[in-house]
This record gives C-alpha cells, sequence and structure tokens, in this order.
C-alpha cells in the first residue's frame, strides 16, 4: 500500500468513526427528549383523568374547588424530592392558589415536609390529605393537579420547582379554562 492510500484508508476510518460518535449522540438526545416529553405528557400521570368533574368527596372535603382555580401539589414524607420542593413552593405565581397534600403512612416524615412548607400556602396533612389523593387516585409523589368549576383541567408529575412553574404557565396557553366553564355549563344543564 502507498502512502496516499494509507492515508486515504485512515481518514475514511475517521470520518466513519466520527459519524459513528454522532449517530450515538444523536440517539441519546432523542432518548432524552423523548422521556422529558413523557414525563409531561399528562395522560401517562396516574390519577383522574383531566376533565373529569372532581368526586362529591372531594367537593365536600374542599368546597372551593368546585368553582375556584386550584392547584392542588401531593407530596409525602418519604419522598426526597418533596422535601427539596416544600420550603421553596412560595417561589411560584400566585402561590395563594396551591393548596398543599401532604399524604402517607409515616406520620413523623409526613410532618417534618409540612413544616418546611412556607406559612401562608394552605397546606393540609393526614388524614384529609389521604382522602383527597385517594378521590384523585393518587399514589405517587410528587405530583400537581390543577382543578377549576369543579373539573381537573390539568396534571404533571413534577419533579422541581421548574416543572411546577411550567405546569402553572402552561395553564395560560392552553384551552383548559375553556374546557372547564364548558364541562361546568353542560353538566348544569344536564341536571
Amino acid at each position: 500500500m502507498t502512502g496516499v492510500e494509507v492515508t486515504t484508508v485512515a481518514l475514511v476510518a475517521a470520518w466513519l468513526a466520527i459519524l459513528t460518535l454522532m449517530l450515538l449522540i444523536l440517539v441519546r438526545h432523542v432518548g432524552l427528549l423523548t422521556l422529558a416529553a413523557g414525563s409531561r405528557d399528562s395522560s401517562a400521570v396516574e390519577g383522574v383523568l383531566v376533565g373529569s368533574p372532581l368526586t362529591a368527596d372531594a367537593i365536600e372535603l374542599r368546597p372551593e374547588l368546585d368553582k375556584e382555580l386550584r392547584y392542588l401539589i401531593f407530596l409525602s414524607g418519604n419522598c426526597a424530592s418533596c422535601a427539596e420542593l416544600a420550603p421553596r413552593l412560595d417561589q411560584v405565581p400566585e402561590p395563594e392558589r396551591l393548596i398543599v397534600l401532604v399524604a402517607g403512612s409515616n406520620e413523623r416524615a409526613n410532618r417534618r415536609v409540612a413544616e418546611r412548607i412556607p406559612i401562608r400556602i394552605e397546606t393540609i396533612i393526614e388524614p384529609e390529605a389521604g382522602k383527597l389523593a385517594t378521590s384523585f387516585q393518587i399514589h405517587s409523589t410528587p405530583q400537581a393537579l390543577q382543578t377549576e368549576n369543579g373539573i381537573v383541567t390539568g396534571k404533571a408529575a413534577i419533579r422541581s420547582l421548574d416543572d411546577l412553574r411550567r405546569f402553572i404557565a402552561a395553564y395560560e396557553t392552553s384551552d383548559a379554562r375553556e374546557i372547564a366553564i364548558t364541562a361546568r355549563e353542560a353538566a348544569a344543564n344536564a341536571g
């Protein structure tokens, strides 16, 4: 083999190595984007379906859910993300719309998480928090639900304050409010 042929083979091998590396990076990024998109897909999040009316139990426990826009934040004492999120919940737009529910079987751990929540945010602990978690079919935390006019208008698994902020901001650009009002009117007309 001549020097030119060796150089050509070396360049082709280097070029193939670079293409392979670029392909691996591309596949990795597509996988990460798929995971990120999947975590924001409300249908993949457990619990009641978006658009569902609230149960009578939920409205009985929290009558304001039947009319007002509220964000229910489900936390538990056995959740590291919950403990990190709890003291920062007042850093979202309109924190007065939040209702934080700390549910779970570890009463001491639940109390520790509840104590970390800023005092101006409404906090509910067991047993009422557990009843609401059951009513909304919540089995893992942290999780957020949005309700308005007695309708579930949004839900998401949240892992950080940024996730919660994006969840709240998404309401402003969605049709959720119109859906909630229309569903409420249809229910009133049917009944």
